[in-house]
């Protein structure tokens, strides 16, 4: 191949990787500490902030009448897939849904995407109560309450059954961890729900 050629080979290739890089986004901070921040998203970000923070995904706002819940979903095709609950419209963040279902985000406490219930037992130090669970959704059931355990209240695993929930299930409120029904639709964490806590007034 001609000295030529070869230079010309690769500029298109160097032009090509920064063409990819740019469209799927700037690197992400992929930490979530409860309470405090999911990535760049803390207490303090408003909706206005999140084509800077997010500028290469889809920002999408919604009202839900039926829920009341004011929201905005962020994705990106790298696999981001954000949704923020907010107070009000312009106003501060309720809490943050993460669908992790590629195991990109770190949690401090150590929750992780894949984790089963055994598992979070063991990383909870103790059993703990799951509720929500849907008919229909892929996502199904969440902690409710960590029972006084290590984990934080302000974070919450979500997950995705391995079965379809039962109508038992689907009725009722919470179970506890250990609930044979619960075990045998084999759940594991593919989310997480960050509540914030709330800014002392100045």
């Amino acid at each position: 191949m001609r000295p030529a050629c070869r230079l010309l080979l690769a500029c298109l290739t160097l032009s090509l990787t920064a063409t990819a890089a740019a469209a799927s986004g700037p690197d992400l901070d992929w930490k979530i500490v409860a309470g405090e921040r999911v990535g760049p998203v803390t207490a303090e970000t408003r909706d206005t902030d999140l084509p800077r923070l997010f500028p290469n995904a889809a920002v999408k706002y919604t009202f839900e009448a039926l829920t009341a819940n004011h929201l905005t979903t962020i994705k990106r095709d790298d696999g981001l897939s954000i949704t923020i609950y907010w107070a009000e419209k312009g106003g501060a963040i309720r809490a943050v849904h993460v669908h992790d279902p590629q195991g990109k985000w770190r949690t401090e406490s150590g929750l992780k995407a894949g984790m089963t219930l055994r598992q979070l037992e063991a990383l909870n130090e103790g059993g703990f109560l799951v509720g929500n669970f849907h008919a229909e959704n892929e996502e199904s059931g969440a902690t409710t309450n960590w029972q006084d355990g290590r984990l934080p209240a302000t974070l919450q695993a979500v997950f995705t059954p391995g079965r379809q929930p039962t109508q038992r299930l689907v009725d009722g409120i919470h179970f506890r961890s250990s609930d044979r029904g619960l075990r045998r639709i084999r759940l594991k964490v593919t989310g997480y729900i960050v509540k914030f806590r709330k800014s002392d007034p100045d």
